[in-house]
C-alpha cells in the first residue's frame, strides 16, 4: 500500500519530465534513503526508549548514524586512494 511519500513522489515525478529535471532519480533515491535511515532510527528509538520514544531521539539517531556512514565512505575512500599508490610505486 503506497504511503503518503510514495504518493508525493509519484505526482512529482508525473509533472517533471526527464528533460526539464534530470536530477529526478537522484531526489527520488535520495529522498527513499533519507526516509527508510528515519524508520530505522524511530524503529531504535522505540527499542531503546519505549513509550517515551519521540522523534527527537529518532532524528538524533538518524544524525548519528549518518555520520557513521560517512565516517565509514571516508575509510573506504582513503583505503582505496592508499591501495592506489601501492599499485603505483610497484610500476
Amino acid at each position: 500500500m503506497p504511503t503518503v511519500f510514495d504518493e508525493k513522489l509519484e505526482s512529482l515525478e508525473k509533472s517533471f519530465r526527464a528533460e526539464s529535471f534530470p536530477q529526478f532519480s537522484e531526489v527520488r533515491e535520495a529522498s527513499g534513503f533519507v526516509v527508510d535511515t528515519l524508520d530505522i532510527a524511530w524503529s531504535a528509538a522505540k527499542s531503546l526508549f519505549g513509550d517515551k520514544a519521540t522523534p527527537d531521539h529518532a532524528i538524533e539517531i538518524y544524525d548519528r548514524m549518518i555520520l557513521r556512514i560517512e565516517a565509514v565512505q571516508a575509510q573506504e575512500s582513503d583505503d582505496e586512494e592508499f591501495s592506489d599508490e601501492d599499485e603505483y610505486e610497484e610500476d
